[in-house]
């Protein structure tokens, strides 16, 4: 056990959140450690799928949480179980393209009705905002867009008016970029450099939320000083996020050390700062920055960002073998925090490094007898049994290994009926946390930790679009490009089973492993 934290080095993996209910992360890389629970060397990788040891990119968006970044998890794995390959993110692009064209397409028609219906435009640009804001309200965005897009000569005669921003951001919101893109040139054109840099500031989020680093910092470049506080502040965290996503670590913490603390944004540049010291090697430095924050501005922080420093501050130690430190770290997790469980496993794991087997014991129980779907929990099942074997408590761990055999199968199982209960998984989910996670029966699956939250957000607007299709050559070309999304989104969800089920595959026969070494050992005593 001695060997638990002899890191490797971090490979870098695909970017892409999600923990929270509220939002979005991103994954940056994961990290191996190898551990020596029985003779053969057994490996424990932290996956990106979900937190456990959480070493995240963290950033507000739309005033919600998107988290982006490193959310490696701990799985005890031995040999490492082959994973499916997955979706290619250039056909998720070329998707995304095709609903633009399309979307082009179904706005001009809609535009060419109201037209022949000689539906009258209007004449002042406030009238037009608050009547637009009125529908967006209602969630009636189609007709938001559509009403946008009829009154384009209007917009452009005033494009040098905060409207405009309001505009863009709903246009783009609706993937609508193609009308977005040509305000922005009506812009250019006019020649206004706040508007321009509040427009690219719009360009920006929109091209982060589809993971394209570049493009984002070349809409940010040189915008900052043009907007408000607030905005301004954002900026900077998504340039840092953005770097930190090329794994320019260094050029990222320049970046949030510019955000003041004074900004609301400041906790979650603390954070990426973080990781982008332990991206570095940096592990004293990434102690100090959480550490400092903890103790010289803990009542300004919020109860679970809190909790994701001390989890983080509690992995980071316990990898640096300051194993009381990284306890007390875990210990400060609240029980009802969405880190909890990260946490209990995280006491079991520094407990037993400590060779405390009652108390890391007592911290596997508790996660065990939450029964939750989750990795942590899942390994709960491993790390009791073994526990037990380290207290020479053969007859019991004999049993723990056989229920955890019992259990692995029967998970198993459970998620193969589901790929084998319909053909097209798609119809069978449900999005859940502001559409960064999906349901499926009972099981949850992190979708955004490999692929772009707008690959969701476009499937609620292909639903959107459908209610307002009224012509037989629009629908032809709708269901084409639905029919598509559809399958991408089944193929999506068979993956995600069939790694969750790889991962439990290898549970089951570290299980079986367990039980035969600790039978040869009653057997030699």
């Amino acid at each position: 056990m001695k060997d638990m934290n002899a890191f490797s080095t971090w490979p870098l993996a695909q970017p892409i959140p999600v923990i929270d209910a509220q939002g979005q992360q991103w994954y940056v890389a994961g990290v191996s450690v190898y551990l020596n629970f029985y003779p053969v060397s057994m490996k424990i990788v932290f996956f990106r799928s979900h937190p456990t040891m959480i070493w995240h990119i963290s950033f507000p968006y739309k005033s919600i949480i998107l988290i982006c970044a490193i959310l490696p998890f701990l799985a005890v794995l031995y040999p490492f179980p082959a994973l499916g390959k997955a979706i290619a993110l250039s056909r998720i692009d070329k998707l995304d393209r095709r609903l633009q064209d399309f979307s082009a397409e179904f706005y001009k028609t809609l535009t060419a009705q109201k037209k022949a219906a000689k539906t009258p435009v209007f004449y002042q640009l406030s009238q037009l905002d608050h009547t637009v804001r009125q529908l967006y309200t209602k969630q009636r965005h189609i007709e938001a867009v559509a009403l946008i897009r009829y009154n384009l000569a209007l917009i452009r005669e005033n494009i040098d008016t905060p409207y405009t921003f309001y505009f863009i951001k709903i246009l783009l919101d609706n993937n609508e970029r193609k009308t977005a893109m040509d305000l922005y040139d009506s812009a250019l054109l006019d020649g206004n450099k706040v508007i321009i840099s509040n427009i690219k500031y719009a360009f920006a989020k929109y091209y982060l939320e589809r993971k394209k680093w570049e493009i984002t910092l070349k809409h940010l470049d040189g915008i900052v000083a043009d907007l408000v506080t607030n905005d301004a502040h954002y900026a900077l965290l998504m340039k840092g996020v953005s770097l930190q996503n090329l794994k320019k670590h260094r050029q990222s913490i320049k970046v949030y050390e510019s955000i003041p603390s004074t900004s609301k944004y400041y906790t979650h540049a603390i954070l990426n700062s973080a990781v982008a010291y332990i991206r570095q090697d940096w592990w004293t430095d990434a102690h100090t920055v959480i550490s400092g924050l903890l103790q010289k501005n803990r009542k300004t922080v919020a109860d679970e960002m809190a909790n994701r420093f001390f989890v983080v501050l509690g992995y980071s130690l316990m990898r640096k073998e300051y194993y009381r430190n990284a306890r007390d770290a875990f210990r400060s997790v609240k029980l009802n925090s969405q880190y909890a469980n990260q946490a209990l496993l995280g006491l079991t794991l520094t407990a037993a490094n400590q060779d405390d087997y009652i108390g890391a014991l007592n911290a596997a129980n508790i996660l065990k007898e939450k029964a939750e779907d989750d990795l942590p929990t899942e390994e709960s099942y491993l790390l009791i049994p073994y526990i037990y074997s380290r207290l020479n408590q053969h007859l019991t761990a004999s049993a723990s290994f056989e229920e955890a055999i019992k259990h692995y199968t029967w998970r198993i199982q459970e998620l193969k009926s589901i790929l084998l209960s319909s053909n097209n998984l798609s119809k069978k989910i449900r999005l859940i946390a502001n559409n960064n996670m999906l349901r499926i029966d009972d099981q949850v699956l992190n979708f955004t930790q490999r692929y772009p939250k707008s690959f969701l957000d476009n499937f609620a607007i292909l639903n959107s679009i459908e209610k307002h299709i009224n012509s037989q050559k629009t629908r032809q070309q709708f269901e084409q490009i639905y029919t598509d999304y559809q399958a991408t989104l089944d193929e999506i969800i068979r993956e995600l089973l069939n790694q969750r089920i790889s991962y439990l595959s290898s549970y089951a026969d570290q299980s079986r492993y367990g039980l035969a070494r600790v039978y040869d050992n009653s057997i030699a005593e």
